[in-house]
């Protein structure tokens, strides 16, 4: 009898955390799963090494063929189950009613077509995480301000058949999706009972390197547009967010060196952003 659901985890250059997030989930109080591995063997890590000793489903990708939205589908196509969870492997489970709470919002109502977890940081990350990820996933049902994550969400697979995440975005496949999703008329639910650790202690070089990616993917998909207005506001919202570190640190509520980390983080994605929109403004010359 087929599992009612697949989790699907990516994996590349995972192999200090896999094991770690595949513990959490086989933790919890929800047992009626299969485990899938996605497996970028351009990973330089024990990534495979790892998969392979929790006996998990793995799926190797084409190396040369990669995109984000790619892996997910192909994951999904070898889903045995009626829901399709999506979770990063470097992201782990809070508690064990994690699975339980991310699939409620989903059985008996056929409307909603997807479901998206709570993330909160894990326990090294910089105190500006904290602060960000309090705003953007709230604990309560309203709205939060990031309208999808496949950080950690979970898909009625039947959703995804008729509308499958775009293999050409360099990056934010999972707001294209859920933008698509809503204009098709599904439901995308917010459920804050479904918490994750999540959070990037990045180099500034990644930083720039994944917001450049997501950019790209943004305006690609329409929901940012290369005016002389984004340039502007990119730069202002940065500028807002420097000062609002800032006096938070001259009001002794964060370290001089906790400021130093959130600057840093907020100019190189500046950086990377404005790269982003650089790119489309020549194409569009």
């Amino acid at each position: 009898m087929n599992p009612e659901t697949s989790i699907v985890i990516r994996a590349r250059d995972e192999g200090a955390c896999l094991e770690a997030c595949v513990a959490a989930i086989r933790n919890q109080s929800y047992s009626d799963y299969e485990i899938i591995c996605v497996y970028d063997p351009r990973s330089i890590d024990d990534t495979l090494a790892v998969a392979q000793s929790l006996s998990l489903r793995i799926i190797t990708l084409d190396a040369n063929a990669f995109s984000f939205g790619r892996s997910i589908n192909i994951g999904f196509e070898a889903a045995l189950g009626t829901f399709g969870v999506l979770v990063s492997a470097h992201a782990c489970p809070a508690d064990p009613q994690w699975l339980e709470q991310l699939l409620a919002p989903l059985q008996g109502n056929d409307r909603a077509a997807a479901t998206y977890s709570r993330q909160i940081p894990t326990e090294e990350a910089y105190t500006f995480w904290h602060r960000e990820l309090a705003r953007s996933y709230p604990p309560e049902p309203g709205a939060p301000t990031v309208a999808f994550s496949n950080v950690s969400s979970c898909i009625r697979l039947s959703a995804w058949n008729v509308c499958r995440f775009d293999e050409a975005l360099t990056g934010t496949e999972d707001l294209a999706w859920a933008l698509a999703a809503r204009e098709a008329g599904h439901d995308i639910v917010y459920a804050p009972g479904s918490v994750i650790h999540h959070s990037h202690n990045e180099s500034p070089a990644q930083v720039i390197h994944r917001a450049q990616r997501e950019a790209l993917a943004l305006f690609a998909v329409g929901a940012r547009q290369a005016t002389t207005h984004e340039f502007v506001s990119t730069i202002a919202g940065t500028l807002r967010a420097m000062i609002k570190d800032t006096l938070i640190c001259l009001a002794g509520r964060e370290s001089p060196r906790q400021l130093g980390h959130a600057l840093t983080y907020r100019a190189a994605f500046c950086k990377g952003h404005l790269k982003g929109w650089a790119h489309v403004h020549r194409e569009k010359r």
